[in-house]
This record gives C-alpha cells, sequence and structure tokens, in this order.
C-alpha cells in the first residue's frame, strides 16, 4: 500500500507546531476522507514527511519519515493537494496530459534561444530558459517523470532533458545524481527510442568516479559510463557502436549473436533489479509529488545468463567461435580481440579457490554479515544501501576507499549468492553458499578462450603473423592439465575437448609465424607435446572406431605440429635429447596415425 506522508496541525497553530500538536502521518486517500468529514479543511497545516532511506515495497513499513518544520503550509497553498483534495470542478484532462502540457511549454522555453552560433560555438553564458529549467531542483523533476505510467509522458520528459543538457556540461556532468539513469533502465515500456537518445547523449558525461578516473581513456567502456552497474558491457557497445535507434531495437527485443545477447527475461531481470533498489520511492512520489529521490549507487548487477559467457573486446567468445551459426562475423579490431584474450585467459588461470574463499570472507565483514548463518538478497541489499549511502562520495569525500570496498563486496557476494540459487542451496528462504566452492579456475571458459585464439589465428594469420605469441607458458600448463589419463581411465569430455583446442592451438599459433614455433620450443614444448602424443597413441591402440575419438583428434594436431616443428634445427635438437629413440618410435606412430 502506499506509504503514510502527510502530517497536519489545526489551522491558527504556531509555527512550527509543537508536537503535541502534529497529527500523522497520513496519506492522500485518508485525508480525502478527513476533508469529507470534515476534520481538516483548505486552511490546516500541512507537511510532508521525506524518507531518508527507502525501504524494499514488500516490507510495507510505516514511519520512519523526517519532518521539516520548515515546510508547514495551509493545505490550500499545497497545489497537489489543493488540485486532488479541494478543487470542486472536475479536471478537464488527466494529469498525465497536465505534465505534457507542461513539458511542452518548458520545451519552447528551452529551444526558443540557440544554444551555438552559426559556427557551431556554444554561447556562455547558456541561454536564460535553459539555465533555469537545468538548476537541480527542476532537473531532478523532469527527471522522476520517467517513472510516470504514461509512455507519451516519458517520451516527453526525456525529448526535454536531452535539450536542456545539450551544451550543458555544468547540468550533465551531475545528472546522474537525479536517478535518471536508474528511472531510464527501470521503465518496461516498448517505446525507448527517445529514452535512449537521452542515454546516447549523457551516459559518457557522468562525473560519478574520482577526477582520475573520470579522465582515464583506457578504462574499458563498461567503466566509463554510468550505465555499467546495470547493463552488461555488449549493451553499452551497442549504443556507442550503432547508436539509439538500434540500441532501442535490441533492448526491447531478443538477439543472440556474437556481439550482444539480451532478451525479455534479462530485461525482466534489469526492471525487477532496479525496482528493488528504487524501493518504495515511486510509492512515496506518488504520494508527494515534491518528494525528492535520494541517490544511492547500484552495484554491478550480474545476469545468471551471462554467468558462463566471457566478452572480450566487444565480442561474446561463445557464440564468436560458434562457426555453424556465425560463420565468418565480422571482426572490426582482431589484433585488440586478442590481446583481450589472452589477458581473460591468464586472468582466468590465475584465479585460486583459496583466494575467493578470502575475499567472500572479507566480503562479509565488510558489509556486516553472517556468511555461517546465512542471509537473503533482501538482507544483503539493505546492508549495501545503508553503507553505500554513508559513503558516498558526493556525500562523504573521505569515504571513497570504503565505498569501493562496500561495492566490490557486495560484487562477492552476489556472485556467490547467484552460484548457491543456481545449485538449490536456499532453507528457509536463506540462501547458503560454501566457501570451499567459492573462487577458482573455470575451465569452460578456458575452453572458450583457447577456441578464440584458434579461431582468429586461422582467420587471421597475417595480421597475427606480425607479433610473437606470448602465452606458450599458459597453453603448455593447459596441456599437462589435459593429458588423458592411462588407458581403461575415463577421459571427461570437458578436458578432452580442452586437449583437443589445446593441440589444435599449438599447432595454428606456428602456423601463424617462424617466430612461434622458435619461441615454443624455446619454453620446452617439444617434451610437452611429445608426452602428450604418447598418452594420446596409448589410449587409440587397438581402437576399432575412431568418429568422436577426442585423444585421436588431439593426437592428430599434434602430429601435424611436431612435423612442423621438425624443420627447426632446435626442435630437431629438441627431438633428439635423452629420449631421441623413444621421440623416433612416437614420430613414426604419429605418421602411421596420419
Amino acid at each position: 500500500s502506499p506509504p503514510q506522508t502527510w502530517y497536519t496541525a489545526s489551522a491558527g497553530t504556531p509555527l512550527p507546531p509543537p508536537p503535541g500538536s502534529v497529527q500523522g502521518p497520513f496519506r492522500v486517500a485518508e485525508l480525502a476522507e478527513m476533508l469529507a468529514a470534515g476534520v481538516i479543511g483548505g486552511a490546516t497545516l500541512v507537511t510532508a514527511g521525506t524518507a531518508s532511506v527507502y525501504d524494499d515495497v514488500e516490507d510495507d513499513k510505516e514511519g520512519g519519515l523526517e519532518v521539516d518544520t520548515g515546510m508547514w503550509r495551509p493545505m490550500a497553498e499545497v497545489r497537489m493537494l489543493k488540485w486532488q483534495l479541494l478543487s470542486t470542478a472536475g479536471l478537464p484532462v488527466s494529469p498525465a496530459e497536465h505534465a505534457r502540457a507542461a513539458v511542452s511549454v518548458l520545451k519552447r522555453m528551452v529551444t526558443m534561444h540557440l544554444s551555438v552560433d552559426s559556427r557551431g560555438v556554444p554561447y556562455h553564458p547558456i541561454p536564460f530558459g535553459k539555465r533555469v529549467v537545468s538548476e537541480p531542483a527542476s532537473l531532478h523533476v523532469l527527471a522522476q517523470l520517467l517513472l510516470a505510467d504514461s509512455p507519451a509522458l516519458v517520451d516527453e520528459a526525456a525529448s526535454l532533458l536531452d535539450k536542456v543538457l545539450d551544451h550543458n556540461p555544468n547540468a550533465q556532468a551531475k545528472l546522474y545524481l537525479t536517478g535518471v539513469f536508474h528511472f531510464a533502465m527501470a521503465y518496461a515500456g516498448s517505446n525507448f527510442g527517445v529514452v535512449a537518445r537521452l542515454l546516447h547523449a549523457t551516459h559518457l558525461r557522468q562525473n560519478f568516479r574520482d577526477s582520475a578516473g573520470a579522465v582515464a581513456s583506457n578504462l574499458p567502456l563498461s567503466k566509463r559510463s554510468v550505465l555499467g552497474e546495470s547493463l552488461p558491457e555488449a549493451m553499452i557497445h551497442i549504443l556507442e557502436n550503432y547508436g539509439p535507434e538500434r540500441f532501442a531495437e535490441v533492448f526491447v527485443g531478443t538477439f543472440d549473436t556474437p556481439e550482444v545477447v539480451w532478451n525479455s527475461d534479462m530485461r525482466a531481470h534489469l526492471v525487477s533489479n532496479l525496482q528493488q533498489h528504487l524501493g518504495d520511492f515511486p510509492l512515496h512520489l506518488g504520494q508527494n509529488m515534491g518528494a525528492t529521490y535520494n541517490y544511492c549507487p547500484l552495484p554491478t548487477l550480474l545476469y545468471p545468463m551471462l554467468a558462463k559467457e566471457v566478452f572480450c573486446h566487444e565480442y561474446y567468445l561463445r557464440n564468436l567461435v560458434d562457426t555453424a551459426r556465425f560463420p565468418s562475423w565480422p571482426i572490426r579490431e582482431p589484433i585488440s580481440l586478442f590481446k583481450s584474450v589472452l589477458e581473460a585467459w591468464k586472468t582466468e588461470l590465475s584465479k585460486e579457490a583459496s583466494e575467493g574463499q578470502a575475499s567472500a570472507k572479507e566480503a562479509c565483514t565488510v558489509v556486516g554479515l553472517d556468511a555461517k548463518n546465512g542471509f537473503t538478497e533482501q538482507e544483503l541489499r539493505k546492508k549495501y544501501r545503508a553503507l553505500a549511502r554513508k559513503y558516498h562520495p558526493d556525500r562523504n569525500p573521505q569515504g571513497r576507499e570504503m565505498f569501493e570496498k562496500i561495492q566490490m563486496a557486495y560484487e562477492v557476494l552476489m556472485g556467490a549468492l547467484s552460484e548457491a540459487k543456481a545449485r538449490g542451496e536456499s532453507k528457509g528462504g536463506k540462501l547458503f553458499f560454501e566457501m570451499n566452492d567459492v573462487g577458482g579456475t573455470d575451465h569452460e571458459k578456458v575452453l572458450v578462450l583457447v577456441q578464440a585464439q584458434c579461431m582468429l589465428c586461422e582467420r587471421f594469420p597475417s595480421e597475427l603473423g606480425e607479433y610473437k605469441y606470448p602465452a606458450y607458458p599458459l597453453l603448455l600448463r593447459v596441456l599437462k592439465a589435459s593429458f588423458p589419463p592411462p588407458p581403461g581411465e575415463r577421459l571427461d569430455e570437458l578436458t578432452g575437448s580442452l586437449l583437443v583446442q589445446g593441440c589444435k592451438l599449438a599447432y595454428a599459433s606456428c602456423l601463424v609465424s617462424p617466430l612461434n614455433a622458435e619461441e615454443l620450443v624455446e619454453e620446452g614444448g617439444v617434451q610437452v607435446l611429445l608426452d602428450c602424443l604418447t598418452a594420446c597413441l596409448a589410449r587409440v591402440d587397438g581402437l576399432t572406431s575412431p568418429a568422436g575419438c577426442l585423444e585421436l583428434a588431439a593426437g592428430g594436431w599434434l602430429a601435424h605440429c611436431l612435423s612442423g616443428l621438425a624443420h627447426f634445427d632446435s626442435a630437431r635438437s629438441a627431438m633428439a635429447g635423452p629420449q631421441g629413440e623413444a621421440a623416433d618410435r612416437t614420430a613414426g606412430a604419429a605418421a602411421t596415425l596420419l
């Protein structure tokens, strides 16, 4: 139900009214009943309470409001209550139509004078009409119109904001404090084109980081954009690379390509989380149109559908390597993509379960939760909101370091809770996670990263041939970990697939450049490849049906690679070392295999 917001005091009570003379809080509907019963009238003093923290809607909590003693006025002087409760004539149009008319007047005032001269140089100071509407109090009102139920009003408000902020850097820089990006992402309508244009014009111009971070062009797009906390990075690239029209089309649709994965379930997940983050503020706004959103940053939102995806330099690798569905998908910057894949590969292989456990325990301490007894997402969200408001740098300049710790802790715990939910570990409405299950390398992601390297080597050999392959230590580590077990023991499909793709990458990288072959030999790769080939051949000896045999596929790539390496003196020397005789036998068996 709507929160109780309004307080009353009898007409003629001295200001500020003594505590004993104040009644409330009341809802607008309750004021209407009191007015009809003659308990209050137009001269009754009223004021609205404001909430410093917005509760979750499902809490249905009352009270907790702060009363501004300097805002007491007769009810007849409060426009909202005057129009809704004291007007005897019916309104000729709906409140939404009234608001649209007001927005139209403001838009005409803002556009009456040009913001730039004939050379395209902005006027300074900015035109008076735009300057008035871009005051913080006015921007809050316009931003909150995006919470309206009227699609036409949302379009008009977004269009007005776009015009107000054009060539208006001072107003742009702190626009995020109005909550407009939360409201825009929470909008569930299908008419998203005008809102998308507003987002496109403003999302990279928000001063929501410290001075160093604000000007760091080397940061990922998701870190430079204020939308990085709510949208997957791929969606922000769509907005930047293809423009607002394409973004609006994707945002309200269903797409599953190498460049974007998005559907109605993901949008519903976004809207639901933003509604939870906003709490009951929209209900407060419905009771008091003069309410102003008390900004709280949204922690980075996790999407369960993307949990197994690997996003590198504008592409989802799982789809990009799926050549059956997406043959020869255009890749704009293959070298940058390859570097991004290598960095992600290094990061994934460096993950240790012990680090994940320590991170989760520390995160619980930071936000003040007890992991042993479990906690719900709602409890975690409440802890985050309270701490984030307390330490946000816009309110507490000394709290930036703590604020960043709080954000990181929330992301760690939400990730752990998402995994716990996927495993069905829920008791009594609480979600639990075992510390032993936190962290560690995800071998499915490693497989996708190796497949992506193979694909890039095959598609862009001349471009990659100009660079030396720098990751043979990682590749040899993967191959050693993927060695097939002795004959008679089962080789699981994931390990076998990783073995095949690792052997293929060894061959494909050497094929790109002779420098890579020499680098592989220097890293001790010959002996690793020989040992791997020997293990593969031991398992395929006497095989009657080679179809689908992973060891056979891996052995084929190994034989190709060793045959190529044999053209180099250093490789031949390595093959003719202490185990040269065994290597000769292995090479002969490989030739027979081929």
